[in-house]
């Protein structure tokens, strides 16, 4: 987005001292537009509540909610480019959806019994599939020291950019004698195989996590997840928890890495998001006291814990309580950009934002989103790996409720766009989300009319620059992405073709089989021509940055032949792959490029 920021005072603000006034921002023209509003719900998936929606690079959206009336869970698929499918339908007695879509279109959704704390349930989709496969039940396994029933609850999902899908939640809760009921372990399960939604053994990522509250879970550029919670126990004493997931199913997460007791300022509802090397910058409110935080958390440290870090708090707010907020949520760009939002209640009642620029610890002037308002009190912010921020909230006009978005340009020198109204008379609403997808694209969905319907609108650029997402491509850049792969020549892999691939800018790659393979050498009686099947894959590529692509081989047939030829001692097999890349503005660039697969 083109825009420039107009400030009418200077301010210089340091990461300890935060500023007095806030800047005042000029508001400008949208440089995109949201579309018009469209039905995701039906009569019969209608009466929603508790809307989660997500979306990937690619430009894929997936949204789950519950019906009200019957506890069944809804999901509906949205594919870069198509129109929303139909809703899928859950039955049963459920509650607390999470759904999550990553790299390769993989996606999770997760749900809870409504009616105990013993199972989760986890379904699945591969990138080729258009809806959700049938659960799978978790249940937790007891323990006797602690004395911990058999149980689950609270499930939170993630897909990072890699395709692997993971799923975490509370389990054998118990009651000690001195205090509330706890958790005895938060567990992780990693997505084996996303079209027979199998899932590893659990593995536990934090022993005794308190009683969890207000979870919430991001993904790094290597593949591990990250879940920060706020715990509880009678003092009342509150914590910030810390676990991490890697792509193989471990990780930990030790002590609270920040504890208050006996009504002292307590760190709540917090917000987290990964920086590229994978550390965590998180924020959040104190429960009493009010006031806006931030924590830099490194990755080893959320492995570790058992380290109050209370005295590297910054605070983003004034401390004379003219801009105390709750639920500030943090988001980072690609380059490690940060961009928190809050809602100020006690002081100017208005929605307010602070940036950081990547690699420093200093945050700019507090940001005037929008002030004068009645608000609603929910909101919701996402920043694309472009830095484009997007923000809906709920207002009134004073007669009328209302969903309005407002978007903010990269950099610190970015500006907010004048709120535009995304619902118009649709009554009651609630639940207003966003999600950024492919660069300067964005969803958002809200549940409107007292729940009886959901509704999606997505948001493209003017001039949009996404791989084939919401928009059109753009018309001002015509050069077509320079494409590279590395490690094609010769592999030993029995299950699937493994290459890296990097473009010079960000873009979408395709890679797939081209024509039959070919049998060079193998055991006797082998025909030299046969075709083997390939699943294609498509991921997003950072600019510059080499990621690898695996092809897995399809059909029980191939994959027995695979494994026949590339036995023997001379076992040869020579393809050919198909590879497409697509840039932001639209222009692609395509290659073939020679495999050898032999034994090794």
């Amino acid at each position: 987005m083109a825009l420039a920021l107009a400030t009418t005072a200077a301010l210089s603000v340091s990461a300890g001292d935060p500023p007095r006034g806030a800047a005042e921002f000029a508001f400008v023209s949208s440089s995109g537009d949201w579309s018009a509003p469209v039905e995701l719900s039906t009569p019969a998936t209608g009466g929603a509540r508790g809307l989660e929606i997500d979306a990937n690079a690619l430009g894929d959206f997936t949204a789950a909610w519950v019906v009200d009336a019957e506890d069944d869970i809804v999901a509906v698929i949205k594919t870069a480019g198509s129109s929303p499918g139909a809703p899928q339908i859950f039955a049963g007695d459920y509650d607390d959806p999470d759904v999550a879509i990553g790299g390769n279109s993989v996606g999770v959704l997760a749900w809870e019994s409504n009616t105990s704390d013993e199972t989760v349930y986890a379904a699945s989709k591969a990138g080729s599939a258009s809806a959700f496969s049938s659960p799978a039940e978790f249940e937790g396994d007891g323990h006797t020291s602690p004395s911990a029933p058999p149980s689950a609850q609270d499930p939170i999902v993630a897909v990072n950019e890699q395709g692997t899908g993971m799923l975490l939640f509370e389990r054998d809760y118990y009651t000690p004698p001195s205090y509330s009921t706890l958790a005895e372990a938060i567990e992780g399960r990693v997505l084996v195989d996303p079209a027979a939604n199998t899932w590893s053994a659990g593995a536990d990522l934090h022993a005794n996590p308190r009683e969890p509250r207000n979870t919430e879970v991001s993904v790094a550029a290597d593949g591990s997840v990250f879940l920060g919670s706020n715990g509880f126990e009678l003092g009342p004493c509150y914590y910030i928890h810390a676990m991490v997931m890697e792509n193989d199913g471990t990780g930990s997460g030790g002590g609270p890495i920040r504890y208050t007791c006996g009504g002292q300022l307590n760190g709540i509802l917090p917000s987290n998001d990964r920086l590229p090397n994978g550390d965590v910058l998180m924020t959040y409110h104190h429960h009493t006291g009010g006031g806006v935080y931030a924590l830099d958390i490194s990755k080893g440290r959320a492995l570790s814990g058992s380290t109050d870090l209370s005295s590297q708090e910054v605070r983003l707010d004034d401390p004379d309580g003219s801009e105390d907020g709750v639920w500030p949520r943090v988001r980072t760009d690609a380059a490690g950009n940060a961009v928190v939002v809050w809602h100020d209640t006690t002081g100017t009642d208005s929605m307010l934002a602070r940036f950081r620029p990547a690699g420093q610890t200093t945050w700019g002037p507090v940001e005037v989103i929008s002030s004068g308002e009645t608000y609603q009190g929910d909101f919701s912010f996402d920043l694309d790996a472009a830095g484009n921020g997007y923000l809906v909230y709920e207002r009134t006009d004073g007669v009328n409720q209302q969903v309005v978005a407002a978007e903010r340009s990269p950099g610190a020198a970015g500006v907010w766009t004048t709120p535009v109204v995304l619902s118009t008379d649709q009554g009651i609403v609630a639940s207003p989300m966003v999600v950024a997808a492919a660069d300067g694209h964005a969803f958002a969905a809200w549940i409107a009319n007292s729940g009886d319907q959901v509704y999606l609108s997505s948001f493209a650029p003017s001039n949009p620059a996404g791989p084939g997402g919401p928009g059109n491509p753009g018309d001002g850049d015509h050069t077509a992405p320079r494409l590279r792969v590395d490690g094609a020549k010769k592999q030993t892999n029995k299950k699937r073709v493994v290459i890296n691939a990097s473009c010079d800018e960000i873009c979408t790659v395709t890679a797939g089989l081209k024509g039959k393979a070919r049998i060079k050498k193998g055991p006797p009686g082998t025909k030299k021509n046969v075709k083997l099947t390939l699943k294609e894959t498509a991921t997003t590529l950072a600019a510059g940055r080499s990621q690898p692509l695996a092809l897995k081989f399809k059909g029980s047939k191939t994959k027995k032949l695979v494994r026949r030829v590339l036995g023997s001692k001379r076992g040869k097999i020579k393809l050919v792959l198909s590879i497409t890349a697509v840039d932001q503005a639209g222009n692609t660039s395509q290659d073939t490029f020679k495999v050898v697969l032999r034994r090794g």
